[in-house]
Parts: C-alpha cells; structure tokens; sequence
C-alpha cells in the first residue's frame, strides 16, 4: 500500500502537518508529481458539452428524417401513373359496357378453345354436339335464404 501512504503522506505535507507513522516525502518527490495519479474532471465546458449533446442529437435526428420525406426516401416511378392504372367503371353504362366487354371476351377464348380441343382431336372420332344450356334466371338473396331455411342451417 506505498500508494495510499504517498497520498496520505501528501495530503498532510500541503495542509502543514504530519501524521504519527507516515513517512515523511523524500525532498526531490513534488506535489506535481502526486497529482499526476490523481484524476482531474474536465470542468464546466465538458459537462455544458455533454448536455448539449444529450438534448441536440435526438432533435437532430429527428429533423433530418422527420423533414423534406418525399424527396428524401421516395423511390421515382414507384406507383404506376393514372394512365397505365386500371380505371374502374362508375356509371351504369360504364359498368354495362364493360360487362359485355367481358362476356365477349369470354366467349372468344371459350371458342377459341374448343376448336383447339377440335383441332387435336382424331378425325374419325364423332363429336358430339355442344349445347349450352339455358341461362336460368338467378334467385334473389331474400329468396335463397327462403330456400335454405335460414343463415347458418
């Protein structure tokens, strides 16, 4: 413990006295010397800094991804445009024209499909003729719920 006895030996000589045991410092030991083990905080300025951190980093954070976002992080051509996007009909003509336009959509790619059914089939294999059946008319909800009792049953 030659340390502790330098610092209490220390601390004696620069408040005038001395303690009974201690060794007196050799003459060429200085208090520059001891005090170079000892640490020094940094004052005032560190701790004004230190705060100053502690409050602007979080604020600065925050402003630099808080602001200007669109031009920022935005990706370009993202989204498609208005043009390419699929418009959904709104008015009653507009729902019927497209509906037809479906329908006859569907029929093309049905024939269209069937006489490539034809198509790889043998010759000599007789067809049987495709009829479609009658279009029934479709029941109302009120009348579905009527036939079946009921919602769950």
């Amino acid at each position: 413990m030659p340390h502790l006895e330098l610092r209490i030996a220390s601390f004696c000589c620069r408040a005038g006295r001395t303690t009974r045991g201690a060794r007196q410092l050799p003459s060429w030991n200085t208090t520059k010397q001891v005090t170079k083990h000892t640490s020094v905080m940094g004052g005032l300025n560190l701790e004004v800094f230190k705060f100053g951190m502690y409050v602007m980093f979080p604020i600065g954070i925050m402003y630099y991804f808080g602001t200007n976002l669109d031009n920022r992080f935005a990706v370009p051509d993202f989204w498609p445009k208005p043009e390419h996007a699929n418009k959904l009909p709104t008015e009653r003509d507009e729902i019927h024209a497209e509906l037809e336009r479906l329908r006859a959509r569907r029929l093309y790619l049905r024939e269209k499909r069937l006489a490539e059914e034809a198509a790889s089939r043998p010759a000599d294999v007789p067809q049987a003729p495709v009829e479609t059946p009658a279009p029934q008319p479709q029941p109302t909800i009120v009348e579905q719920t009527k036939q079946k009792g009921g919602w769950f049953w």
